[in-house]
């Protein structure tokens, strides 16, 4: 099951490859064209299937940039001051 809306109420109107590529009526009385492919899946609920979006690749790069620009840089410095942080904590 198919579902395409109309520009003017929103309602959602089902695809009907018959009339793909043609103009119909919504119950509004606006002429809406029928997409000439089949509108994307719709979920269980009837409502349309929702993708990632960018939320993934945002999470991405702040990931990127934790590692790149604040743990790089703490492992640098504490790698460099090994021996005082060593001997600091009671080491010999």
């Amino acid at each position: 099951m198919a579902l395409y809306y109309c520009n003017k109420c929103g309602q959602a109107l089902l695809w009907d490859a018959q009339l793909a590529g043609r103009q119909t009526r919504c119950p509004c009385g606006q002429v809406v064209e029928v997409p000439a492919y089949e509108p994307r899946a719709v979920g269980q609920s009837g409502a349309p299937v929702k993708s990632r979006g960018f939320g993934a690749l945002v999470l991405i790069v702040l990931a990127l940039f934790l590692v790149g620009f604040v743990l790089l840089p703490l492992l640098g410095v504490l790698m460099y001051y090994r021996a005082e942080i060593f001997q600091y904590f009671g080491g010999q």
